[in-house]
């Protein structure tokens, strides 16, 4: 071999040999590199891949609370419960069925129509689709039924579902328990007020398991215990609220009214013995409802103008100041011609009387029902003390219930004008919610004493604490003697004025009628009225007071209307309390 082949061999392969070591770098570097990656940049990602193997993550559920009604003994009656139902769902791509022969089962037994049929076999013929939802709140039965068509891939889970016993009864008060993107809340009521105290909190359970899939029984484990939820214990009696909600129904359906509310509080205490509307919902079927206004409760959220059982206000406020006694006269022309208004005031009756009823007493006014006679008493009291002492009733603000949605009401012209004083003293101008009126007429009724209105009487922790609630006293309105003076002025309108039928035989019943013109968005008022009565019984030691309302009912005059519907709810309560006869 010649000297010069000799180099180039050699040359030859020491250019393998770097090659070599430079594809050696190359790969090391590689390595390096990857480790980097894996160790590195994606750590977090591979520590979760191998805890997902080897430890268990799952969340324990608490149990909501139930809410219970009390009656006159103290026994406890469900309001709202739980129920264990399920909710099923599929995981398409663990399907070893076609998804025809999947549907043909469900939909006979859904009762599904084609489009939710093709909407599920579109669904289910995704083979990489992990979850889809099928049909929630299924019960035991439903779920023992499907299960025996034996489809893999179609798995349920357990979930507490509410329960309402009583179905529409006291819809209004419970609200309902709802699911939003997978997540339950409670709405409106009770419900989405206390949905706090009564979810609870969950918890959680740390623990390995081995390659398997079996729990290790030996490996740290860590738990925080899920907190169950609170119960509510409230004020309201079942017997009342059942046969309170159903008078309310019979008579709204009877006289074509367009809903009306019914509100009984025990006046010593401003404890709610009952509170219904109609129309009402079925919270188990709440998804059913196509008008999302019906689940807002009217006795705290409807406002309106209360017409003239707000004549006792006025009352009050001129009997507590000394500037009137029952027995006070004045002169009723019929109408009044009042100072920056522009055509007179007159009295609902001026068709039956057009030269008005001549001297008449503070207890004619409320037995009559005489806008000029209230006007006369607000004129002696005065616009700044008139709209104190509406104030000191508790109009303008909120009473403080603990429900969602409560509404203020408006006195705000009170004071800016005399007219206001005057429209407003037979309750014209301002606007008032039921639940307003009925804490105001407690305190008619209780010797002056503002009740703030209360639902709750005690909450039951899991940790076994029980939470209660006291009456709470807001304010002296008017002074005991006025108190007294008025409920006798009251009892008056029912057995000498034109609300008889509210009475009861046998018994001193104090109340008011009002026929409320409704408001016309063109300005001022239209055809339709609001029918109320309001008042308490017996006088001697008032065990309910209460307001019935009524919207626009086929009669003209509460007295025919509303009355009736108080003075037949009043007799079953007298009558459940065993409370005896003293008008005999």
């Amino acid at each position: 071999m010649s000297r010069a082949a000799g180099r180039n061999n050699k040359k030859f392969a020491i250019s393998r040999l770097t090659f070599f070591i430079f594809c050696v770098a190359i790969l090391f570097l590689l390595i390096i590199m990857k480790l980097f990656v894996l160790q590195v940049l994606k750590k977090d990602y591979y520590q979760l891949m191998a805890s997902s193997q080897h430890e268990i993550e799952k969340v324990l559920i608490p149990q909501r609370g139930e809410i219970f009604m009390q009656d006159k003994d103290k026994s406890l009656h469900p309001l709202v419960q739980n129920r264990d139902l399920y909710f099923l769902y599929s995981v398409p791509k663990d399907f070893d069925k076609h998804p025809l022969d999947i549907i043909e089962p469900l939909q006979e037994y859904f009762a599904w129509d084609d489009d939710t049929a093709q909407y599920f076999l579109n669904k289910f013929s995704l083979t990489d689709d992990p979850y889809e939802p099928i049909k929630r709140s299924l019960t035991l039965e439903q779920k023992n039924e499907i299960g025996a068509f034996n489809i893999k891939g179609l798995n349920f889970r357990p979930e507490a579902s509410r329960y309402y016993p009583n179905y529409n009864i006291g819809s209004h008060l419970t609200g309902f328990y709802s699911f939003k993107s997978d997540q339950a809340k409670g709405q409106y009521g009770l419900e989405g007020y206390f949905n706090s105290e009564l979810s609870g909190s969950y918890g959680v359970i740390n623990s390995e398991r081995d390659a398997a899939g079996r729990l290790i029984t030996v490996a740290s484990r860590s738990v925080e215990k899920a907190v169950d939820g609170s119960d509510l214990i409230l004020t309201v009696d079942p017997v009342i609220e059942y046969a309170v909600c159903t008078k309310l129904k019979e008579y709204s359906m009877r006289l074509g009214a367009k809903g009306g509310e019914v509100v009984v509080l025990n006046p010593n205490t401003g404890a709610i013995l009952a509170m219904c509307a109609y129309p009402d919902f079925n919270p188990n079927l709440y998804y059913e409802q196509e008008q999302i206004n019906i689940f807002n409760n009217p006795s705290i959220a409807h406002e309106y103008e209360p017409g003239s059982i707000f004549k006792p206000i006025t009352m009050a406020a001129g009997l507590d100041l000394e500037k009137v006694t029952p027995k006070t006269t004045y002169y009723d022309n019929g109408c009044d011609i009042v100072e920056g208004w522009h055509k007179p005031i007159c009295n609902s009756d001026i068709e039956k009387f057009p030269n008005g009823h001549g001297l008449a007493t503070m207890t004619d006014i409320l037995d009559n029902s005489l806008n000029t006679g209230a006007i006369h008493v607000a004129s002696l009291v005065g616009d700044d003390l008139f709209k104190k002492y509406v104030e000191g009733f508790g109009f303008g603000r909120q009473t403080g219930i603990t429900l969602p949605g409560e509404a203020d009401g408006n006195i705000s012209n009170l004071g800016k004008r005399p007219i206001y004083t005057f429209t407003g003293s037979f309750g014209q101008g301002i606007t008032v919610t039921p639940m307003q009126i009925a804490a105001a007429f407690g305190a008619i009724a209780n010797g002056g004493k503002l009740m703030k209105p209360y639902l709750v009487e005690e909450i039951w922790h899991s940790d076994g604490r029980v939470e209660e609630f006291e009456p709470q006293f807001v304010r002296q309105v008017i002074s005991p003697q006025v108190s007294t003076l008025l409920s006798g002025m009251l009892v008056s309108v029912i057995e000498n004025g034109h609300a008889g039928r509210a009475g009861v035989d046998g018994y001193y019943i104090a109340g008011k009628t009002g026929t409320a013109q409704v408001p016309s968005p063109q300005g001022g008022y239209s055809d339709e009225t609001i029918h109320s009565f309001v008042g308490f019984g017996p006088i001697e030691n008032p065990a309910f007071v209460m307001i019935a309302k009524l919207d626009n009912p086929g009669v003209r005059f509460s007295a025919s209307s509303a009355a009736p519907l108080f003075g037949d709810i009043a007799k079953f309560i007298l009558d459940y309390y065993q409370i005896s006869p003293t008008n005999l």
